[in-house]
């Protein structure tokens, strides 16, 4: 559009490039809806008209005409196209194309004619084919008035498109724009628009296309759900319970579907009045009967709000009407119960599971894992565990794992982690790096010896994590726990597991960083000397960015004029092994 308007004259280039940008201007592979086309259309003709210094207008041999109809016959929105000239160039435009229309046939109007007329049309050349309200005889308004017969149509099957696309707030803008043309004949349009306005949260619209279901034909259960959807919206009980009487005399026949999408909208917007309403009134307005679906998605909205009160009397009604609850039902009770804090009555949901003749699964089990490790109930919490591992329908997944072994590590049981740790990889699950890191931070829970320590380092180091992000300052914490900062930076620097499974450069620069943080000039140069030992010696490269990091670290704690010795040999060394690459 930019280069069109430029004036180059690339408007007078002729009919390929006006075909290429109307095309591209009418199709909707463009992502240009039918309301910004409304809206630019207009404009780029008056645009195209200054720039260009040509009048752009639509005769038969004009490069216009040609384009445009070329591009509208290929993605087939003449009329669209139509609604939105002005009224001027509308008139000019179907006045060119009264001869393309009669070679194309692109509008058909319904025949009042005989068979015998039929047949004796079919029979004629092609150009005395065309219909009648478009043919070159008939007068320039009753092809207009075809038009706007056509127009409806268009108008129809543009919202049908959007809907269908879920691109609901331009069906909407598509309605705006002709707002008028639909009347009783629209069909189901109005229906279609009444989803369109829910879905795109114009609740605005609701009450003025329900009117218009109703003028045209009874309303269907979608249409139902809908309305709900729209009194769920404004907490509306009073519309709702007249819209129940009206479901009732019509007989419309509500499916059990509907009816739970109907219970899901209310209790998601937390309209439970209204959900109670549903239910209460459901069977005196020919709705199918309450399933377990519609009454976990009551007792889930209920759950949302905390009240496991009202989910236990959800419970007992399923119990009074004869619908048997399930798994779901009960993993919605137990959560609730936790989330309100309610442990004791979690513990009673989850035994009454089996008397009901179901099976805990588990999220059944972790949901009360959960609690139990929430009220500090540790020996509870590995007692589920461990009869889940001994379950066949129940065993642990990867949440129920990680869960466990936080717990574990968190309250400085660093074997039973490990354990399960190890249970968990038998199980195929691969811990992370972080899950590592967390077991490892469990020996500075308490006071354990160095020796553990890197025992429990080389268990670990034995499954292969991909990484050791932050693992240096972790056995820091946990060697200092038990020796002098000085000693653990000895044995850190000299442990075999450590030296085997930490040899990147980023490691030392963790060390460094935890010790002149700790205000440990000492400590922090040694790091610093480590590094370039290795450096030096080839096990592990080190950048101009790592070596800067180490000399700040060492700055920091008054080792400045020792840390500038080591920068340069470093900066020495790569410098010479860089020349040594470029020469090879």
């Amino acid at each position: 559009s930019a280069e069109l308007h430029q004036p180059t004259g690339r408007l007078q280039q002729g009919k390929p490039t006006l075909h290429l940008f109307l095309s591209l201007l009418v199709s909707h592979r463009a992502g240009m809806s039918m309301a910004s086309l409304s809206c630019f259309f207009p404009t780029f003709l008056t645009s195209a008209e200054s720039s260009s210094h040509v009048p752009v207008t639509f005769t038969p041999s004009s490069p216009w005409m040609d384009a445009l109809w070329e591009a509208l016959l290929t993605f087939g929105t003449m009329l669209a196209v139509l609604v939105i000239l002005d009224s001027q160039r509308r008139q000019t435009l179907l006045a060119s194309c009264v001869p393309k229309f009669r070679l194309q046939r692109i509008h058909r109007s319904p025949s009042t004619t005989s068979s015998s007329s039929d047949d004796e049309r079919r029979d004629a050349p092609l150009e005395d084919q065309a219909s009648p309200l478009i043919s070159e005889r008939a007068p320039l308004s009753l092809c207009h008035h075809s038009v706007e017969e056509g127009k409806t149509k268009d108008v129809l099957l543009s919202i049908r498109r959007h809907a269908l696309q879920k691109c609901y707030s331009e069906a909407l803008a598509t309605y705006d724009r002709t707002d008028g043309c639909i009347g009783n004949e629209g069909g189901n349009i109005w229906s279609m628009l009444l989803e369109c306005a829910v879905q795109a949260s114009e609740f605005n619209r609701c009450e003025k296309f329900f009117e218009k279901i109703r003028a045209s034909s009874a309303p269907s259960d979608r249409d139902f759900l809908n309305m709900v959807c729209f009194f769920a919206e404004g907490q509306d009980a009073t519309g709702l319970l007249q819209l129940l009487s009206e479901v009732a005399s019509s007989g419309c026949k509500v499916s059990g579907l509907i009816l739970n999408r109907a219970l899901a909208s209310c209790t998601s917007k937390n309209a439970l009045h209204l959900a109670e309403i549903l239910i209460e009134k459901h069977s005196s307005c020919s709705m199918s009967a309450m399933d377990v679906v519609g009454f976990n998605t009551l007792m889930l909205g209920y759950a949302r709000t905390g009240s496991t009160a009202a989910c236990i009397r959800v419970l007992d009604r399923m119990q009074t009407v004869g619908v048997a609850p399930s798994e779901t039902t009960f993993g919605i009770l137990i959560n609730a119960c936790i989330r309100a804090k309610e442990y004791d009555l979690a513990k009673y949901a989850f035994k009454q599971i089996r008397s009901f003749g179901l099976t805990p699964n588990v999220v059944h089990c972790t949901t009360m894992m959960k609690g139990f490790l929430r009220i500090q109930h540790l020996d509870e919490a590995v007692a589920l565990f461990e009869e889940m591992l001994k379950s066949e329908t129940m065993k642990p997944d990867l949440i129920t794992f990680e869960m466990i072994i936080r717990a574990l590590s968190s309250a400085g049981s660093t074997d039973k982690a490990v354990e399960i740790l190890q249970e968990m990889k038998s199980s195929g699950f691969r811990p992370n790096e972080h899950l590592f890191n967390v077991v490892l931070k469990s020996c500075s829970m308490k006071r354990v010896k160095a020796k553990k320590i890197f025992d429990v380092l080389g268990r670990l180091g034995n499954w292969g994590p991909r990484s050791w992000n932050g693992t240096a300052c972790i056995l820091m914490k946990a060697l200092t726990a038990t020796m002098p900062c000085e000693a653990a930076i000895d044995a850190l620097l000299t442990a075999p597991q450590f030296i085997e499974l930490l040899p990147k450069a980023s490691v030392y620069v963790e060390l460094a960083h935890y010790c002149a943080n700790a205000g440990r000039g000492p400590e922090t140069i040694k790091v610093y000397h480590a590094m370039a030992r290795s450096v030096l010696c080839g096990d592990i490269w080190a950048d101009q960015n790592t070596n800067e990091k180490l000399y700040s670290s060492c700055a920091s704690v008054g080792q400045e004029a020792e840390a500038a010795l080591i920068f340069q040999r470093l900066e020495n060394s790569r410098s010479a092994a860089d020349t040594k690459v470029r020469s090879a």
